[in-house]
């Protein structure tokens, strides 16, 4: 199976962070590293609320 990448960075004005997700052997980087990329993103910016 393909690797699944995604990246980002945040907030698009003026960004304070970077992040670069990759699952190796997962399929689609929209289905899989896209959902753990914003859940990164949310508990950076909201934590655990």
């Amino acid at each position: 199976a393909p690797h699944a990448w995604f990246a980002a960075y945040a907030p698009r004005e003026n960004p304070e962070i970077a992040i670069a997700v990759l699952v190796e052997n997962s399929g689609d980087g929209s289905a899989v590293a896209a959902p753990i990329t914003r859940a990164v993103l949310e508990y950076y910016f909201f934590g655990d609320e």
